[in-house]
């Protein structure tokens, strides 16, 4: 049995009339009615009863025309589905994201996103830096980086500093400011702790580096027991003020599994980049 000889007995059975049934279907009277004789031999039993040119269905065809129309409903749907995965319109978008969290305007793009894909879903996941390269991690990153990705928003390098210190009031500072003060750092550095690192490095100046527990770094620096570093969009930081480090960005970007299998990550991708 194949789909075709559904469809064509489902025709049959709305028309009850083999002419009509083939019209509708774009093909010639006889082969239709060769095609249900073969269905019903192949069924062992007559599917209509036949007066002439008028037909009808028997007891036996009453029964199959229920089975076929969902048969042939299923596979529409299946269809559909395909195409819509095939095509961006479907499936699921594992999003993980670091220390950026979901910022009110990434959100907002999102959602916009998923109103125009209704058929795709985002499924959010924290994620760590040890998992960021593994290639069995999330389709897509949501972090901050002054590197590769999709750029979403834009903020500051920021030092988190104690309310009184003697940075709290600068509206930006300098590199040159923190010699002589201790910079703490998360054991797993995130994205503006790597970029600090990398820009204390090349400006080639003697700072007191120390790392602390993670989660941790803003209880260490509201104690005045040394400064934190961290984006402006950092949530979290405690008692602390955010002085940014003047002339250095760091970017909220999308970043991209190279070995993420989903088809719907690329219409996020495009949507993303317009």
């Amino acid at each position: 049995m194949e789909m075709r000889h559904l469809r064509y007995f489902v025709a049959a059975a709305e028309h009850l009339n083999f002419s009509q049934a083939a019209r509708s279907l774009g093909i010639a009277q006889p082969p239709l009615s060769i095609q249900i004789r073969n269905l019903e031999s192949e069924m062992g039993t007559a599917l209509f009863a036949r007066n002439g040119r008028r037909i009808s269905l028997t007891a036996a065809g009453e029964v199959f025309l229920s089975d076929a129309k969902k048969i042939l409903s299923q596979a529409d749907l299946a269809k559909q589905r395909i195409q819509n995965e095939a095509q961006g319109r479907a499936g699921s978008i594992r999003i993980g994201y670091t220390e950026a969290g979901f910022r009110s305007l990434i959100t907002k793009r999102l959602r916009k996103f998923l109103r125009k894909h209704p058929g795709v879903q985002l499924l959010p996941e924290r994620v760590t830096n040890e998992s960021l390269d593994s290639s069995y991690g999330p389709d897509a990153v949501l972090m901050e980086s002054h590197a590769h990705g999709i750029p979403l928003e834009t903020g500051s390098l920021c030092l988190a500093v104690p309310p009184k210190h003697r940075l709290a009031d600068r509206t930006a500072a300098e590199w040159a400011d923190l010699i002589g003060e201790t910079v703490l750092f998360h054991p797993t550095r995130t994205a503006a702790e790597r970029l600090a690192e990398q820009s204390l490095s090349n400006a080639n100046l003697q700072v007191n580096c120390r790392e602390v527990a993670d989660g941790s770094v803003f209880w260490h620096a509201s104690l005045g027991l040394g400064l934190g570093v961290c984006s402006s969009n950092a949530r979290g930081t405690l008692d602390t003020a955010l002085v940014p480090v003047a002339g250095i960005e760091l970017q909220t970007k999308l970043v991209v599994n190279p070995h993420s299998r989903s088809i719907a990550l690329q219409a996020l991708v495009e949507f993303l980049q317009t």
